[in-house]
Formats: C-alpha cells, structure tokens, sequence
C-alpha cells in the first residue's frame, strides 16, 4: 500500500468518524493491586465552555477519539511527505499525548500492520530448562543466559524490533527454543536469531551446527529469515557488529 491509497483509506475512516472529532481526552493515574490503571475524562467545548465528563475506564468512546487523533496526526503527516513506515500506528501512537496512546485494534488492520504488543502477548510456550541459568537482566525485562544475548536483547528494544526469548516451536520435527524469535517492523515476517557463543568449544560447535541444519532443513534461509551471530574468547560479540546486522535488517524500522 502506497500513501496516497493509506491518505485515502485513513480520510474515509476520518469522515466515518466525525462525530468524536469533537471531543478531547483527560487521564489520571491510579494504583490497582495489578498495577497503574488510567481512569477517562470527556472534554468537550459547549458555548464557549469546557464540560469535563467523568467515564472511567478505556470505553469504545476512548477508542474513537483516539483513533481520530491517529488519523489526523497520519493524514498530515503523510500530507507533509512522510512515508508509510513514519505512520505506522506501532511507532506513531507514542508521539501522541498519552490519553490516546492505546489505539484500537482496527487502526492496525487499517494500516495494514500487526500490533507488537500483541504480537509479543499472545500465548507462548518457553523453554523452562535450567532458569537459574537465566541471570542476566535487560531491560525489556527478558532474563536472559548471557551477557551477549542481553546485549543482543537490549539493542533489540533500541531498534524497537518485537522478540521473544527462547520460545518452544516445531523445527522439521523437533522442538526447539531458538534464542530469539523476532518481528520484523519492515515486513511484519517473523525471524529467527541465534547466537551461538562457545565457538571454541568443540563440542558445542558440533550442537550448533546440527541446530543449523535443523533450520535449513525446515526451509529457513541465513540472512533472510535466520539471523546467525557467533562468538568465541577470542572474538566476542560487539555492539558494533549488532549494529551492522541490524542496521542491514531493521534499519528503516527504527523509531524517531
């Protein structure tokens, strides 16, 4: 989908709309025993007034207005030359106030794109083997097995690319829990990465290989949909090199 077919689609939804372009939103916080809770207000000029009206919790009215907000903000932006990716609702909603971050889940099949949060929330089975092993902390909250998978995690969140850590799928016949598995913001494709960090150990090189293999048996390509990074004592993992990859995978994905 091109912007002006976007521009169009997002103006007739607009007009489809109207009705809530006239309201504004207020929020408050407040602390429940599941956490930080946002409780609505209603803003509306009458007169010349403001009439504030309570409603509580997110309501289909919540999701209406904001969702008007998105597609103002979409329309002029993409008026103004921005491009499809800039007004992805993944990116875009964190620029708007935060009464009308949370979008509706019909933006997003409007604009043709899957939801990470929702991506990154529907069920998973993980791999539970040895979770002491899990010790380093990133800052996506993911407790990870080595300090170059929390590198790898932690640059991950800066490119703003959804993943899950080591998630049990079906590989040719096996069940096996890559490192990570990733959505990619350019395609919306999944990925797999691995990273294999004992390269001087023979042993492992021989595990590694046949978990290759396993993959390529099973369809995926290296460099396309299968992301390979290695390591030994001698050669760690850089910042530096996760960036090149990156860069060369997700680089137009990154948020403003």
């Amino acid at each position: 989908m091109n912007c002006s077919e976007l521009k169009e689609r997002f103006r007739k939804e607009l007009q489809r709309l109207q009705y809530y372009r006239q309201f504004r939103l207020q929020t408050k916080e407040y602390s429940t025993k599941k956490g930080i809770s946002l409780y609505y207000s209603l803003i509306k000029k009458v007169d010349g007034e403001l009439k504030v009206k309570y409603i509580g919790r997110r309501n289909k009215t919540v999701d209406m207005i904001s969702a008007c907000k998105y597609l103002d903000k979409s329309i002029k932006m993409i008026e103004s030359g921005a491009s499809v990716r800039d007004v992805d609702p993944n990116y875009l909603r964190h620029q708007l106030s935060k009464p009308y971050q949370t979008l509706p889940k019909f933006i997003y099949d409007l604009a043709g794109v899957i939801n990470f949060e929702e991506w990154m929330s529907k069920p998973h089975i993980f791999n539970d083997n040895y979770p002491k092993k899990k010790c380093f902390a990133t800052k996506s909250g993911w407790m990870v097995r080595s300090k170059s998978e929390g590198m790898i995690a932690d640059l991950l969140l800066e490119y703003r690319v959804p993943f899950v850590y080591e998630e049990v799928i079906d590989v040719d016949g096996y069940r096996i829990a890559p490192d990570f598995i990733l959505l990619s913001p350019v395609n919306y494709s999944e990925l797999i990465y691995e990273h294999f960090g004992k390269m001087d150990d023979e042993e492992y090189v021989k595990k590694a290989n046949w978990k290759i293999r396993q993959y390529i048996k099973a369809g995926y390509i290296p460099g396309v949909d299968l992301i390979i990074t290695y390591e030994c004592r001698d050669l760690p993992l850089t910042r530096q090199t996760l960036k090149k990859i990156f860069d060369l995978h997700f680089g137009r994905a990154i948020c403003m």
